[in-house]
């Protein structure tokens, strides 16, 4: 780049082949050109195309609705960036009803303004996972519901706190949203779009009804949870018997008297929201098989902990309120026996079995504790709270920790016995081997 004050060039300004001239308060700029910007992203192709096929319908209108949408325009004023009342063409109205072209859905037929705008978004729930689902449960009164389409845009790597309307936005293909979509994650995918643990995104949806204006964006913001296998937060409290999985795959059951039973019955005050209750006598929850048995298998390195309020001590009989412990076979049990908690595991190999009960220092009380266990190839670490451990580290104990057949249930040894009454909250369970560091955040919360 250089300087330039020659009068040669006091009126020079534009561009020359490679070169380009601009004057400054500084002086003639004279700097090489840069290259033109190849428009290829496929967010740019799939805008382009939308935007080109918007064109030839509008070219395809009659004169009657081109003239509809003029008239359209000379009455009705939009707000540009700055705050200004402004008028545009009615070309530039039509396309304001543009939704990118996807084949989920049939094309709009727009005979002329429409005389409504779609009802927004109204409320959403629901989490992103790494590795989804993308939970996103969007609800709208725009009706007849077979006939919404919602076009979603997501904007990555946001600040923490920011609350600021992104600038770049990546756009997802659009869909109808009936039946309701509850997991986006294909859609993402087949966009490009691969969510990282911890990255915080904002999404900005629109909804559309035919005939009908867009409706206003509704932009929602998430930080992607990192990955999990199943977390049961305990916070249900329905007419039904359902303890949900955070990520909406493995539903568990409460019972009571060998029964399903409605949660709304068994919901108190938790360390973390809400919790369940059992009451000892034959209450207990039951989580399906493909929620523990692979996890626990042979040869995998695992993560689970969660929070437990017992009702009293009991010296006299062994309370397991989390376990599919099976003395014929293998299994991890949470105990109180003897006025204290107990922890026990119980592996086989092969023909071999190992066994280890740990009996924690700390008395039983009727405080919310916090209780933890990982396994890394043979070794296995044990938590109680944050102050607390116990590790053993022996052959065989990479064996399997489950086996199907063997309910692992909260409340109950294997849902059948030994009856725990007391409160649970947060059952997690990890694919994968933890930190003390992550196991202490936990612990934390």
């Amino acid at each position: 780049m250089a300087l330039a004050r020659s009068s040669i060039f006091a009126a020079l300004s534009g561009n020359l082949p490679g070169t380009e001239v601009a004057m400054t308060k500084h002086g003639m700029v004279v700097k090489r050109r840069k290259p033109a910007k190849k428009m290829n992203s496929p967010a740019e192709i799939a805008a382009k195309k939308t935007f080109i096929e918007w064109n030839k319908r509008w070219a395809a209108l009659t004169v009657d609705q081109v003239q509809a949408f003029n008239a359209h325009a000379a009455t009705h004023p939009v707000t540009d960036r700055l705050g200004a009342s402004k008028y545009i063409s009615g070309k530039n109205w039509f396309m304001k009803l543009r939704m990118p072209i996807s084949d989920e859905y049939d094309d709009f037929v727009e005979t002329m303004p429409p005389l409504d705008t779609t009802m927004p978004v109204w409320h959403e729930s629901r989490e992103l996972w790494f590795d989804g689902p993308y939970g996103m449960w969007l609800l709208t009164h725009a009706i007849p519901a077979e006939y919404v389409v919602f076009s979603i845009w997501v904007a990555r790597w946001q600040s923490p706190t920011t609350t600021h309307k992104p600038q770049r936005w990546i756009p997802i293909p659009p869909v109808k949203n009936w039946p309701y979509i509850y997991d986006w994650y294909d859609m993402f995918i087949a966009a490009g779009v691969k969510l990282q643990a911890g990255e915080r995104v904002a999404i900005k949806c629109v909804v559309r009804l035919a005939n009908k204006w867009p409706s206003p964006p509704h932009i929602l913001w998430r930080t992607v949870q990192p990955p999990i296998h199943a977390l049961y937060r305990c916070d249900d409290a329905f007419p039904t018997s359902a303890v949900l999985d955070a990520k909406y795959v493995n539903p568990a059951v409460q019972y009571s008297g060998g029964a399903p039973d409605d949660t709304f019955s068994h919901s108190v005050a938790g360390h973390i929201g809400t919790a369940l209750y059992q009451d000892g006598v034959d209450d207990c929850i039951v989580i399906p098989e493909d929620a523990y048995v692979p996890i626990l298998a042979s040869e995998t390195d695992f993560s689970i902990s969660f929070w437990w309020k017992a009702d009293s001590p009991n010296p006299a009989f062994a309370k397991h309120f989390v376990s599919n412990y099976y003395s014929a076979g293998v299994g991890l049990g949470w105990l109180t026996r003897t006025d204290l908690y107990k922890t026990v595991i119980r592996a086989k190999k092969g023909g071999a079995t190992v066994e280890t009960i740990h009996v924690w220092t700390k008395a039983v009380d009727t405080d919310w504790h916090f209780f933890a266990m990982t396994r890394k190839g043979t070794a296995i670490k044990m938590y109680l709270d944050t102050d607390e451990t116990f590790t053993v580290d022996a052959a065989n104990y990479d064996g399997a920790v489950a086996e199907a057949g063997h309910p692992l249930s909260f409340g109950a040894l294997r849902a059948v016995d030994n009856w725990a009454p007391g409160a649970i909250d947060d059952f997690r369970i990890y694919d994968y081997w933890m930190r003390d560091d992550q196991i202490a955040a936990l612990g934390a919360m």
